[in-house]
């Protein structure tokens, strides 16, 4: 297998002298070529979860294993938040191959050119709209080559119109590099339109997976969507 392997995955937290668990015996594959969504209202998990999947923190009990060819190996962790953190001072260029370390004109301009931001390589983020600039930070993400793409609510916070455009830009981006991705939302809708497998969390448990077969691009008001929408909904 190529992906995660989660197993007995437990999370908690001292809080006020009290240890809360957020996670609670997760069991979970996630494949490093599919979308998987991670689904449930604020505060159920999701964030914890995917901070684990970065190894920006630890478990409590449990193990996150990510296996390569059938190896067990460290990943290399693409992340991308629900702010872009684009470095003001840097354009977009600069901001690209932050991660590298040092300037590559190839993979700048091979990564302007999948982000469509041919025509702003030299902008600051100021210049940008909220939307270009989510694609940089998506951009960043990419040129640091990673075994798979951690996004955590990353159009939550843009306007109706930007979100479903930057919905339709990740499936593009999706289809050009093949690179899996766990993407984290609270939005429903969201979830039925961009994933291979979405995964229900509710009070640290998964309570229910489900994998949709259906080509991109999707209509949301197709029965069997309207279908699993439903189902979902009576579960959160």
């Amino acid at each position: 297998m190529n992906g995660y392997k989660l197993t007995n995955v437990t999370k908690e937290f001292y809080i006020n002298g009290k240890s809360v668990r957020i996670l609670d015996s997760l069991n979970l594959i996630l494949e490093d070529s599919k979308i998987t969504v991670i689904l449930g209202r604020s505060g159920c998990g999701k964030t914890t979860l995917l901070r684990l999947l970065g190894y920006l923190d630890n478990v409590t009990d449990g193990t996150v294993e990510f296996y390569f060819h059938d190896s067990l190996v460290k990943p290399k962790i693409g992340m991308v938040f629900q702010e872009s953190r684009l470095f003001p001072w840097l354009n977009v260029r600069e901001n690209l191959t932050f991660f590298l370390n040092k300037k590559n004109p190839e993979i700048e301009n091979k990564y302007l050119k999948l982000m469509r931001l041919e025509n702003f390589g030299e902008a600051y983020p100021y210049q940008l709209s909220g939307g270009m600039a989510h694609r940089v930070s998506i951009g960043r993400a990419l040129a640091y080559e990673p075994n798979i793409l951690l996004m955590d609510e990353p159009f939550a916070a843009l306007d109706f119109f930007t979100r479903s455009y930057m919905q339709e830009e990740l499936l593009r981006i999706y289809r050009e590099t093949k690179k899996g991705i766990v993407f984290v939302t609270h939005n429903v809708d969201e979830a039925l339109l961009i994933g291979h497998k979405i995964v229900i969390l509710d009070k640290g448990k998964i309570i229910k997976e489900y994998k949709i077969d259906l080509e991109f691009p999707r209509d949301i008001y197709s029965q069997k969507l309207l279908n699993i929408k439903k189902d979902i909904l009576s579960k959160l």
